[in-house]
């Protein structure tokens, strides 16, 4: 029975490592998004200015 728990402790690790790791690509690609969003406002903005 010990052994069964401790194999849901590491998979339970395994777990909670995959969880946090798809909390840094999101963040990641928030940071992108927000990037990309600045850049298209300054293209819109040279854009009023030109034309």
């Amino acid at each position: 029975m010990q052994i069964y728990s401790q194999q849901y402790f590491f998979n339970n690790n395994n777990l909670i490592s995959t969880i946090m790791q798809d909390e840094d690509d999101l963040r990641g690609l928030d940071k992108l998004i927000d990037f990309m969003r600045a850049l298209s406002i300054l293209f819109v903005v040279i854009n009023v200015y030109w034309f």
